[in-house]
């Protein structure tokens, strides 16, 4: 049966079968999945959802993300670890090939991670060779960071995010106002140049994961799972999606 979610929709029918064993598995006992008991690994919405990368399932060098598209992507280096993928801060990198297009609409990014090193550095990089074009989203180096090439930035108020534990990290675009960030589902204050966003313009950009672009800007430590909708989600659906994943990371 399909666990059914308040939009009708659901992750289980592009789980490979040769994964399910990972997405039902729990470590402790007390948390065995049932339908809307909100620990199933369905139980957030997938409306609007375009890249859901559940790396803690995903073993081998080259997979596909866990949604409708179905996104081949690639890693270099970066090891499996039950929790993730494990970054070393030099050349490991996911080349999730065609890039992500929003223009000027809203989107969301979510991002489980962790880190050790205080170096500024990027969990997602929709970027071209250049850099000329596309955004990257990381810290630099305690604040969280969102770079629009061109266009704008957006850093959230300090915090110590390079202690080694796992955070769950999103940024809401919703237009040019109302935009947020998010550290474990708690809205952060922006402060960076400005609130709007800009145009997300995506000429021969490529979508990665624990880098900026192959060259610079490369994640150390952790990175658990990623998500990306084509919609501004609310501070609720946030909040839902991490009491859904966090027990993966405690």
């Amino acid at each position: 049966m399909k666990t059914p979610i308040i939009d009708g929709q659901s992750i289980e029918q592009f789980i490979p079968a040769n994964l399910r064993d990972m997405f039902y598995r729990h470590p402790m006992p007390q948390y065995k999945y049932s339908i809307k008991n909100g620990l199933d690994p369905y139980g957030f919405s997938t409306d609007g959802l375009v890249l859901y990368l559940p790396l803690w399932a995903l073993k081998d060098s080259a997979f596909k993300s866990v949604d409708a598209y179905g996104h081949t992507c690639t890693v270099t280096e970066a090891l499996w670890t039950p929790t993730g993928r494990t970054f070393d801060g030099n050349n490991d990198i996911i080349d999730c090939g065609t890039a992500l297009s929003f223009g000027t609409n809203p989107f969301t990014i979510i991002v489980w991670a962790g880190s050790d090193d205080a170096a500024a550095k990027a969990m997602v990089g929709n970027a071209n060779a250049t850099s000329t074009e596309g955004f990257w989203l990381g810290l630099d180096p305690d604040n969280i960071y969102y770079y629009n090439y061109g266009t704008s930035q957006l850093i959230s108020e300090g915090g110590d995010y390079n202690d080694g534990g796992w955070y769950q990290f999103a940024l809401v675009r919703n237009g040019t106002v109302n935009n947020a960030i998010y550290v474990n589902a708690v809205s952060k204050t922006i402060v960076g140049n400005t609130d709007n966003f800009g145009d997300l313009a995506d000429t021969g950009n490529t979508l990665y994961i624990g880098a900026k672009r192959p060259t610079d800007r490369h994640w150390h430590d952790n990175i658990g799972e990623v998500l990306i909708y084509n919609r501004a989600l609310s501070a609720g659906e946030i909040a839902h999606i991490y009491n859904s994943t966090a027990w993966r990371y405690q």
